[in-house]
């Protein structure tokens, strides 16, 4: 991962590639869907840098992909914008549909292929009657145990689709599972949201975009978001920083007070390690004392490295990582009983498939 990394941090860098290097970031790049992210740090930065015809090909053919989906996403904000616009609460969008929309220059070569939304949990019945009126409809192959998994332990209903759109829609009550060790407290973030000029949307505020962000890529996702995420939380927090002289004591003091410091402490050392992400020593002394017990602080950091920037010589430490953050991903989310119920359900259903149960 190290010409990914290289470019995300100093896009100059590439400058010195030899091909050897251009074939690796090719590869590092595709396989965490960062190529168009590339083009577009390339193209900004380093403008007439002389590329080899293959990169040159391949990284514009990833842009155009990407410039495609943000057209059909912008598409879907204008459908779901005529059922939010009906409504008197607020209808946040999250990660990338709320980059795009709020034209955050994060969300410029950005892929995406869904739209999560966030809204009031006493709202969350009316904004889905209002979807279904509208045309949007579940997946009709959903079980009855997957139903009964998102709407009384999950922090989002099954995800919808419009029949006339190719993207999914991922509507939230919460934005971690209602079932997770960490109790999460929507309705301050709800407060803070800010709307969106010329829409009905709104987006969460700068900081808390960090804390979500840091939530679904240890809490929601077992890290599968990857460096992709991780360069998201490095590039908001620097943009916010610059526009805000006081994001960094509002997202230290916000993550305190939702007890969401443990999940920011991970995210902030690991872009501190992989991209030199600049934190206020004061801010990152508050952060620090969330980090866990020693041995678990070591384990923790060693296997998000791990898996955040794997070595094509050692898969073993990729595979290794992928397994134990897979099942901390399941202990933080569930109480015990309720976590071997699940995998042993999902065990049958590997087994047998889903249409035997």
């Amino acid at each position: 991962m190290k010409a990914l990394i290289a470019v995300l941090r100093d896009p100059a860098s590439a400058r010195h590639f030899t091909p050897a290097d251009w074939e690796a970031l090719l590869g590092e790049g595709r396989r965490t869907r960062m190529l168009a992210r590339v083009h577009h740090l390339l193209a900004q930065s380093v403008p007439d840098l002389p590329q080899p015809v293959g990169a040159r090909d391949m990284l514009s053919g990833h842009a155009h992909y990407v410039a495609h989906m943000h057209v059909l996403v912008r598409n879907e904000l204008r459908r779901i914008g005529a059922v939010a616009a009906q409504v008197d609460y607020p209808v946040i969008l999250l990660k990338g549909a709320a980059y795009l929309a709020a034209q955050l220059p994060l969300a410029a070569g950005r892929g995406l292929s869904d739209i999560d939304v966030l809204v009031p949990r006493d709202a969350l019945d009316d904004f889905e009657r209002r979807l279904l009126a509208a045309g949007w409809e579940f997946d009709p192959s959903l079980s009855a145990y997957d139903d009964q998994y998102y709407r009384a332990w999950s922090h989002e209903l099954p995800p919808m689709r419009h029949p006339d759109s190719s993207l999914e829609l991922d509507v939230h009550h919460n934005l971690i599972q209602v079932t997770s060790r960490s109790a999460l407290e929507a309705a301050p973030l709800i407060a803070r949201a800010q709307p969106v000029a010329g829409t009905p949307f709104h987006v969460l505020a700068a900081p808390d975009r960090v804390l979500h962000s840091a939530l679904h890529l240890l809490m929601s996702d077992e890290l599968r978001g990857g460096i992709r995420d991780l360069y998201d939380i490095y590039a908001l927090c620097r943009l916010a920083a610059a526009e805000d002289a006081g994001f960094w004591d509002d997202l230290a003091a916000h993550g305190r007070a939702l007890q969401l410091l443990r999940p920011l402490y991970y995210v902030l050392a690991a872009a501190r390690e992989l991209f030199a992400l600049e934190v206020p020593e004061s801010v990152w002394s508050m952060v620090r004392e969330a980090r866990p017990a020693y041995p678990v602080d070591r384990a923790m950091s060693t296997l998000i490295r791990w898996h955040l920037a794997p070595r094509i010589d050692q898969p073993w430490r990729t595979a290794v990582a992928e397994q134990v953050l897979y099942l901390r991903s399941h202990w933080v989310r569930m109480p015990p009983g309720m976590l071997l119920r699940h995998l042993a359900h999902q065990s049958l259903v590997a087994l047998r498939g889903p249409q035997g149960l």
